[in-house]
């Protein structure tokens, strides 16, 4: 005989009422109460590779008497359900603060260029060439995004190692692991954006001849 007391969050989705659980053995629960033919609850232990015949047996009685059966399969969905709630989540938060980082991303760079057209048409005047301009306007376009992202890594790290494991070590089905995979792909996806975002805003302010630059900046 054995007492065991289960926390609640691994009753899953039944409950035993508040109260320590009373585990015996068949052999001793029989023997103890010969005349009790429905039990409340049955737990059955499957010894290494046997679980699919046990599950099916157990199965067809819960079939033919109306009954609920619990295994670690109706655990696993369970889990994988959290999973999915909380990963989708996330994304719809990480989708709509992206697209403002994204947005703000392509004002910093409009503004830039926009505001340095004087500056851009004298650099052009004294020899710089077109070519040149746009690489300036690539790299400074690409240094933004950089220290933006690696602002955002430290910051979600400290995030992570403090608050995020903090609450995964209260919940006994989590594993916290720390990794800067994700991170560090959607730092690279914002430099790639960058570049293009500053490419085309070239195309489209630094066109032209040099007369016409310096006198549209007058």
């Amino acid at each position: 005989m054995a007492v065991a007391g289960l926390a609640a969050s691994q009753c899953m989705c039944y409950s035993k009422g508040g109260y320590e659980a009373v585990v015996f053995a068949e052999p001793v629960f029989t023997g103890m109460f010969p005349d009790m033919e429905n039990p409340i609850h049955c737990l059955f232990y499957a010894k290494n590779g046997q679980f699919d015949d046990l599950n099916a047996q157990v199965e067809a009685v819960a079939a033919k008497w109306g009954l609920s059966v619990l295994t670690r399969l109706t655990a696993e969905e369970e889990f994988k359900e959290m999973q999915r709630t909380y990963s989708m989540g996330g994304i719809i938060v990480a989708l709509i603060l992206g697209t403002i980082g994204i947005l703000n991303l392509i004002n910093v760079i409009f503004t830039g260029v926009l505001a340095r057209q004087r500056e851009f048409a004298a650099m052009r005047s004294i020899g710089m060439t077109a070519k040149q301009l746009k690489k300036l306007v690539i790299y400074e376009g690409m240094m933004y995004a950089a220290f933006a992202g690696v602002t955002a890594m430290v910051l979600s790290g400290i995030l992570s190692v403090s608050l995020v494991k903090h609450l995964t070590a209260g919940i006994w089905f989590m594993k916290y692991r720390f990794t800067v995979l994700p991170a560090a792909a959607a730092c690279t996806a914002c430099l790639i954006l960058s570049a293009c975002i500053s490419a085309g805003t070239d195309r489209v302010w630094n066109r032209g001849s040099i007369v016409e630059q310096l006198r549209d900046c007058r």
